[in-house]
C-alpha cells in the first residue's frame, strides 16, 4: 500500500498562512514514501491525508489543521514504526528534564540552604540534563537508522 498524495492547493492567497506547514508536510510524506512501513501505519497515515484533502482551500483554519495532521502523522510513525524526526528526543527531554530533575533539585537545594530563592538554580540544571539525555537518544536513533532527515517546526 502506498502513502496517498496531498491535494494541490493554491496557497498564495492573501492572509493565508497555510504555506508555513503544508510544504513541510509534503516533504515529510516524501521521506516516508522512501521507507518500508507496515500496512497499518500506511493506512493510518492515509486516513489523516484523506481527512486533510477533504478540506476546502478557503478554510480559515487550514494552517492549524495542517499542523494538527502533521503532528498526528509524526505520532503514528513514532508509536507504530519507531521512527522519529531530527531533534525529537532533545525537545522532549529538555522539557522533561526541567520538570523531572530541575524542580526537585531546586527544591532540595532551597531546603538544604534554607533559602527557597535558591530553587531557581535547579531549573538550568534540569534543562542541561534533559538536553544531554535527549541528544544522546537522538544520536542513538540516528545510529539505528530510525531518524528521519527532517526537523519540523
Amino acid at each position: 500500500m502506498l502513502i496517498a498524495d496531498l491535494k494541490h492547493r493554491n496557497l498564495h492567497l492573501e492572509n493565508n498562512y497555510s504555506n508555513l506547514y503544508y510544504p513541510e508536510l509534503v516533504h515529510l510524506l516524501a521521506i516516508l514514501r522512501e521507507r518500508e512501513l507496515p500496512e497499518t501505519v500506511v493506512a493510518s497515515i492515509n486516513k489523516e491525508i484523506h481527512e486533510l484533502n477533504a478540506l476546502p482551500d478557503e478554510n480559515p483554519e487550514l494552517n492549524r489543521l495542517v499542523k494538527k495532521k502533521q503532528t498526528a502523522i509524526v505520532k503514528i510513525i513514532a508509536a507504530e514504526a519507531n521512527l522519529v524526526t531530527l531533534g525529537h528526543y532533545q525537545s522532549q527531554w529538555t522539557a522533561l528534564g526541567l520538570a523531572s530533575f530541575g524542580i526537585p533539585f531546586g527544591l532540595l537545594l532551597g531546603m538544604l540552604l534554607k533559602n527557597m530563592g535558591m530553587m531557581a538554580l535547579g531549573l538550568p540544571f534540569g534543562l542541561v540534563l534533559g538536553s544531554l539525555v535527549g541528544k544522546k537518544l537522538d544520536r542513538k536513533a540516528m545510529e539505528e537508522d530510525r531518524q528521519l532527515p527532517i526537523q519540523l517546526k
